[in-house]
């Protein structure tokens, strides 16, 4: 046993903690938001997002991102896996006003004064 382990640090793919060496990453996908490469982030976010569908942070920048692209309905999701994860207050805040936003924009309004209520409730 000791000498498989001995090998571990040979073969990362084995250690179930190892990033594989292509793994782009939420800081890489937040550099290229602030270039305003937002395809390219979304690239690098749907992968992230499908992996990690809990981690509130990817799910709403991967929802920013549809958004700035256009992709309104295929944002709604990721804003409301954020909104049921934990968000820092700003990222929360931020993510009330982009999933109302969004709903507006697709004419769901009841469903945006909702979302916006809501927000408004957490942060008066």
């Amino acid at each position: 046993m000791a000498a498989a382990n001995a090998l571990l640090p040979l073969r990362p793919h084995l250690h179930p903690r190892a990033t594989p060496p292509n793994a782009m990453t939420l800081a890489q996908a937040r550099q290229l938001i602030a270039a305003r490469d937002y395809a390219q982030a979304r690239e690098v976010l749907l992968p992230l997002a499908a992996a990690a569908p809990h981690d509130a942070e990817i799910q709403y920048e991967t929802a920013c991102v549809h958004d700035s692209l256009g992709f309104e309905a295929e944002a709604v999701p990721f804003y409301r896996a954020a909104l049921a994860g934990k968000l820092a207050p700003d990222a929360r805040r931020g993510a009330f006003t982009g999933l109302g936003s969004t709903y507006r924009t697709l004419g769901r309004f009841a469903e945006a004064r909702d979302t916006l209520e809501q927000g408004l409730a957490e942060f008066p």
